[in-house]
């Protein structure tokens, strides 16, 4: 895992995440914590007795 650099810390928490997950091999990653979703796409919900998830995948092109 790449230590934290001005250059890094200057990315977007997207940016960031996408480029960890490259850097271990990983193509995907499930993130259900509402708080979790919002740091890194912006979108607000209160989904109370609801699941919420959001599907990262890595590729350019998953398909």
């Amino acid at each position: 895992m790449e230590r934290w650099t001005t250059t890094l810390m200057n990315q977007n928490p997207l940016s960031r995440l996408e480029a960890d997950l490259s850097g271990q091999g990983l193509d995907a990653m499930l993130i259900t914590d509402p708080k979790h979703i919002y740091y890194l796409t912006g979108f607000a919900s209160n989904p109370h007795e609801r699941f919420s998830v959001w599907f990262l995948h890595v590729a350019k092109n998953p398909y």
